[in-house]
């Protein structure tokens, strides 16, 4: 079962969202902090698949200063696309501030009518369907790269590179980092694999690489 952060500054909207994702997925709710790192932080520890959050995170929670647009906007520039939704009950401001309109949704959205007007509302199996869609998108193509970076690694054991391949491997191995990490990574303009020495320091960093993607559960 994937694992999701969901954050939001009501208690209350928490556990409505457990109850909406219930049975399909794990979530961790969290409270933001009031510094926005500090959110980050916990977000990380928990090694989620996704992150959910409210876009007004300081509704009820006037010390913090920031929108759940900011966060996720952050939190992307740590882990390059990664899934990530924006749940918010003022859909015009959320708009405006995020970057991205096809990661916000109304909160009124979790739930649809039932067949008739006595009916309790029911879970909009669509939108956890979306979700679960992003998740398995992004982890897929993380799999297939870090795949296709071992069979380069491999093959550069025991032959040369094409010039194609070594583009290729510099590449993949700047994504994946991305996906891990993405303030510590060296621009690819500094990545030559023109000379042997350097592509051994490259296979080096890459096997570091393939270590941490193993720690964050990739």
């Amino acid at each position: 079962m994937f694992k999701i952060a969901y954050v939001d500054e009501s208690q209350s909207d928490i556990r409505r969202f457990k109850r909406f994702a219930d049975g399909i997925f794990h979530v961790v709710g969290i409270e933001p902090s009031i510094e926005i790192d500090e959110t980050i932080s916990e977000i990380i520890s928990y090694r989620v698949d996704a992150l959910v959050a409210d876009f007004d995170l300081k509704e009820q929670s006037p010390n913090v200063r920031y929108y759940g647009t900011e966060l996720v906007e952050r939190y992307l520039s740590i882990r390059k696309e990664f899934p990530i939704f924006i749940f918010t009950s003022h859909e015009d401001d959320a708009l405006q501030k995020g970057e991205d309109v096809n990661i916000i949704y109304e909160k009124g959205e979790q739930y649809i009518e039932g067949d008739d007007e006595n009916s309790p509302p029911i879970k909009n199996k669509k939108l956890l369907d979306r979700i679960k869609l992003q998740i398995e998108k992004h982890q897929l193509k993380v799999l297939s790269s870090e795949n296709r970076l071992k069979e380069l690694v491999y093959k550069s054991h025991h032959h040369t590179l094409t010039l194609f391949e070594e583009n290729e491997l510099i590449h993949l191995d700047s994504f994946l980092e991305q996906t891990i990490d993405r303030q510590s990574v060296m621009p690819e303009s500094l990545k030559t694999t023109s000379a042997s020495s350097k592509l051994i320091e490259l296979i080096k960093k890459v096997d570091s690489l393939t270590t941490k993607i193993n720690e964050n559960n990739y």
